[in-house]
């Protein structure tokens, strides 16, 4: 159960800090031509791989720190 929840806070995690990442990063991709118009016209960023795999590296660097926080300390 518990496993299943750590993957839900990492999903709910990544999705926010893409969110709020996107708009200065998009405003970045823009300028080096990665951000294209679909076939309705809408901006999409071809490269939102890219910021997953970031989020995701990010994430894993915070649970390091913390798991390696809680050894050191030693909290249960």
């Amino acid at each position: 159960m518990f496993f299943y929840l750590w993957i839900f806070a990492h999903i709910l995690i990544a999705a926010t800090i893409g969110l709020a990442v996107l708009p200065r990063l998009k405003r970045m991709l823009k300028d080096t031509g990665v951000v294209k118009a679909n076939f309705r016209q809408r901006e999409v960023v071809n490269m939102m791989g890219v910021v997953i795999i970031l989020t995701w590296v990010f994430l894993m660097g915070i649970a390091a720190v913390f798991s390696s926080a809680i050894d050191v300390f030693g909290l249960p």
